[in-house]
């Protein structure tokens, strides 16, 4: 069990590393070891893992592969779905399959506000409005990117926030709004200062 951990952590370092292919590698020698020894609660964290490194590599079929066989291991109530379907939304916006991908980031924003898991509901808000923006839906997008923003201050979430505000200041930079835009630069300095 500890080298499938030992493993899972190294991928997360290349991860943030942008070594998605590495990455990959190791989590699927620790899928292998966590099969072995029948984790699984550790094989389903690994999968979602294996599907978000297969995402940011494009490899979408083999990203949904792996989150399908993540729900093998899931426990039916869990907070632990919010990631599956976090991914699933991720992977179905970028096949351009914007139908599901609501379905997916609607699912996660239900899961994060039942189990009053405030960052994952500012994520889940934000998913959702930079899909509206992806649509060229700008006045939806701006609605939810606000509302994260909100959240976000109201919660003290730095991270969420800036994630919220830099897609809110993409979306009135591709309306041509740059007031808005310049104002919402303004206050991403602020929290990085």
């Amino acid at each position: 069990q500890f080298e499938a951990k030992g493993y899972v952590l190294m991928s997360t370092a290349l991860t943030k590393l942008d070594n998605h292919r590495e990455a990959v590698r190791l989590l699927l020698k620790a899928c292998g070891i966590q099969k072995q020894i029948k984790s699984k609660a550790g094989l389903r964290s690994t999968l979602v893992n294996l599907a978000n490194s297969y995402s940011k590599l494009h490899e979408f079929d083999k990203a949904l592969d792996a989150l399908n066989e993540s729900k093998q291991y899931a426990v039916a109530g869990d907070n632990q779905w919010f990631y599956y379907y976090i991914n699933a939304g991720i992977i179905q916006k970028n096949k351009k399959n914007y139908a599901l991908a609501k379905i997916q980031f609607d699912s996660c924003l239900a899961i994060s506000h039942r189990h009053k898991m405030v960052d994952a509901e500012v994520t889940a808000i934000t998913d959702l409005a930079e899909l509206f923006a992806t649509m060229k839906q700008p006045d939806e997008a701006v609605g939810y990117f606000k509302e994260a923003i909100k959240m976000a201050r109201a919660n003290h979430l730095p991270l969420e926030e800036t994630e919220a505000l830099t897609g809110l200041m993409n979306c009135y930079e591709s309306t041509g709004d740059y007031k808005n835009a310049f104002d919402c630069q303004n206050r991403l300095k602020v929290i990085s200062d």
